[in-house]
């Protein structure tokens, strides 16, 4: 995931000047890995690399911590989520929340939220909620490096028209 997702940023700044870029990873709990930071290459090298996924997905604690983010958004950027899940959940109440962030968000910011459901245990119908409740589109991949590139291709093109 590491090497596409860097591939992802590499394109994205070829092509955009002045994107400001959040990481959350999460797995039973959720965590900030670098907020509102100008987008470079260095951020995944230097912050993603150590990190070891691993317990049950909690969807809530992600959203909440995305909320945080949202709330000390400058005004004149225009917030997208990629929200990528490997693992299975029931809805925890992460549509309530989303629900709550696209009301406070989307009319004023634009806020979008894609869903990236990644290997085979990933939990498509909710990923799908979410991503429409976002506003965006819900994407799956194998979990080859070629097919997470390519998700995160088409993902540059649709940031592109943005």
């Amino acid at each position: 995931m590491y090497e596409s997702c860097l591939t992802f940023l590499q394109q994205r700044a070829a092509t955009s000047t002045g994107d400001l870029v959040s990481c959350i990873v999460y797995n039973c709990s959720a965590t900030h890995v670098f907020r509102a930071q100008p987008l470079q290459e260095d951020l995944i090298k230097n912050n993603l690399l150590g990190y070891k996924a691993g317990g049950n997905t909690n969807y809530l604690d992600a959203m909440r911590k995305i909320g945080e983010i949202l709330a000390d958004n400058p005004p004149n950027y225009t917030p997208v989520v990629l929200f990528m899940t490997d693992g299975q959940m029931s809805d925890d109440g992460a549509t309530s929340i989303l629900n709550g962030l696209m009301e406070a968000y989307h009319d004023t910011s634009g806020l979008t939220l894609h869903t990236i459901v990644v290997g085979t245990q990933g939990e498509e119908n909710i990923m799908q909620q979410l991503a429409q409740v976002g506003k965006g589109k819900m994407h799956r991949s194998g979990m080859s490096l070629t097919e997470l590139k390519q998700v995160y291709a088409s993902l540059a093109g649709v940031l592109e028209q943005n």
